[in-house]
């Protein structure tokens, strides 16, 4: 039998952080996870678990966080080319840990699987 794994960061928030976080990574969307459930909700075909591993996920504390980015800001002033593309991955890096100690954000595992008949076929 197949199945779809889906892990990622879902937030179910607007804030502008996220939007930071977006930006600093070329992220198109931030989707949250009532998003991702309404679309497998209306396929008829398919079944889908919800697994929330937030509590595994490692942060550092809020203020430290605000004092990293903070460098890493001013770093990204002062640097250009490959450098400054590494400092804006670590800075958004930073920004989505820090919504998670903010507990914003969760890390999640979608897994889906097609439905099975009584005979045993997909």
């Amino acid at each position: 039998m197949s199945k779809l794994l889906i892990i990622d960061d879902f937030t179910e928030m607007k804030l502008k952080d996220v939007e930071r976080h977006k930006r600093l990574w070329s992220a198109p969307s931030f989707q949250s996870l009532t998003y991702f459930t309404e679309i497998l909700e209306k396929q008829k075909s398919f079944t889908f678990e919800v697994v929330d591993f937030t509590r595994f996920v490692a942060f550092r504390s809020v203020w430290f966080l605000k004092i990293v980015k903070s460098i890493t800001a001013f770093a990204n002033w002062i640097t250009f080319g490959l450098y400054q593309i590494n400092i804006n991955t670590y800075h958004g890096g930073l920004f989505l840990e820090e919504l998670y100690a903010k507990k914003l954000t969760k890390y999640i595992a979608i897994i889906v699987e097609p439905k099975v008949d009584d005979n045993g076929n997909e």
